[in-house]
């Protein structure tokens, strides 16, 4: 690769602009331009990888000073998204059509590829016997006390820890396959609607170990479901509180 070529990958040129680029290479071959000679094919392929050493995630049961909260934490996640698409003639020389074949992969992994582990990621029910965090708490505080504390168990420091669900090191893969002939995007006329699509969708999920699960049926039933209900009902107070302010400017307008 030349000094250009790498500080282009550097600076992530091209990242947001997949469809435009579709879009633009169909136009092209639309135009007889590519592929050269008809019975060839023209070949798209993006990918975006993101990875790290863990991630972590805490949905506090109510507000901020909240004394029990769900800890959700990931060790070596990671996530690929890759697209590819080949365009191709098809059909005689004097009527042929452009068709278009896409091929999308999401794949979310936990730990390293083939490596066995049992517990790559935890759900945890925390509850602390102290008072909540405050306003007053910096950045710091607040990390150590939500998630550093939760995962050294909750000892000497009066949090009592118990995990849900514990996961091992597991690949999960999505990817859906579509055909479709394109539209001359120039030539067509303006009401010409395109065909609905046929999406075939598969789904794997592998795991590299065995996912344990607490038996203790009050933590299941009354922690996680009362947590993710206590969203719900905040995110339908909030679109209550929206309706009535846009109804009250309507009324003073």
């Amino acid at each position: 690769k030349d000094e250009k070529e790498g500080d282009e990958e550097q600076h992530g040129v091209g990242i947001g602009y997949w469809q435009s680029l579709l879009d633009t290479m169909i136009n092209i071959q639309n135009r007889g331009i590519l592929p050269f000679p008809v019975t060839g094919a023209t070949f798209l392929r993006t990918s975006i990888h993101v990875a790290g050493d863990s991630f972590s995630m805490v949905l506090m049961n109510g507000e901020i000073g909240s004394t029990s909260w769900a800890l959700f934490h990931f060790q070596l996640p990671s996530l690929l998204f890759s697209t590819q698409a080949c365009l191709k003639f098809r059909g005689q020389e004097a009527d042929k059509d452009l068709v278009r074949f896409v091929v999308q992969r999401a794949v979310i992994a936990l730990g390293k590829p083939g490596e066995k582990s049992d517990k790559q990621a935890v759900v945890t029910r925390v509850q602390w016997k102290g008072v909540g965090i405050t306003s007053s708490n910096n950045t710091r505080e607040m990390l150590d006390t939500l998630i550093v504390d939760a995962l050294r168990g909750g000892k000497g420091n009066e949090k009592s820890c118990l995990d849900l669900f514990q996961f091992p090191a597991l690949e999960a893969v999505y990817q859906s396959d579509q055909e479709e002939e394109t539209i001359d995007r120039v030539d067509a006329a303006d009401d010409e609607e395109e065909k609905p699509k046929e999406v075939k969708s598969t789904f794997t999920c592998q795991f590299y170990g065995v996912v344990s699960i607490q038996t203790e049926l009050n933590a299941q039933l009354g922690f996680l479901p009362d947590l993710v209900n206590s969203y719900k009902k905040k995110e339908s107070a909030a679109k209550s509180e929206l309706k009535t302010a846009e109804k009250k400017e309507k009324k003073e307008e």
